[in-house]
């Protein structure tokens, strides 16, 4: 699967955290760790650009950075939900016209047409909010961590807040990182 994995391949020192920023940091041994432990944050309300996510090679260096964008697909989750919303409203439009729920159906007429889109707008309108929350927490950079990387070396996710740190270390450890530090220059910095 390593041919699906998009490597941005950026110079991690351009990203390290600040040596003398309050860090959380987490070291994973393999991909779904590290991708529930940034689901996790984002659940959690960790903003996307306090988390940074580094691949480590044998020695623990970094290799390669993972973009955390703000990417938790609520806006595609808003759009999915109103189009299953609006196909919902459609099967109810089409099962009033065969009889199946007791209503007057009066085909091709003004206000019969006229309701059959009211019941689609309203059942495409309230699925919005369901497709937002299911959209929540979804991190899409899990898709350029290959397992091979993940095998070759470790992951580390860095989450620089010092407001956020007992949430922060308790979403990296119930993630099963396999060491967590924290502190004023808890990242290594590489040069």
């Amino acid at each position: 699967m390593a041919n699906d994995v998009d490597r941005g391949e950026v110079d991690p020192r351009d990203r390290m955290p600040d040596p003398d920023a309050y860090a959380i940091t987490g070291t994973f041994r393999d991909r779904r760790s590290a991708t529930d432990a940034v689901n996790g944050l984002s659940e959690n309300s960790v903003p996307a650009d306090s988390i940074d996510v580094f691949i480590l090679d044998r020695d623990g260096t970094p290799t390669r950075r993972v973009d955390v964008e703000d990417e938790s697909g609520v806006l595609r989750g808003a759009l999915i939900g109103a189009a299953c919303g609006a196909i919902l409203g459609l099967l109810i439009v089409i099962f009033a016209a065969a009889g199946v729920f007791d209503v007057r159906w009066r085909p091709f007429q003004a206000d019969t047409v006229l309701r059959a889109l009211q019941v689609i707008m309203m059942t495409s309108i309230a699925s919005v909010p369901v497709g937002a929350v299911i959209g929540l927490g979804y991190w899409h950079g899990r898709r350029k961590i290959s397992e091979e990387e993940a095998r070759g070396g470790s992951i580390m996710v860095v989450v620089t807040t010092e407001e956020l740190s007992e949430v922060a270390r308790r979403v990296l450890q119930d993630a099963g990182a396999t060491n967590v530090s924290e502190g004023r220059g808890a990242a290594p910095v590489h040069g």
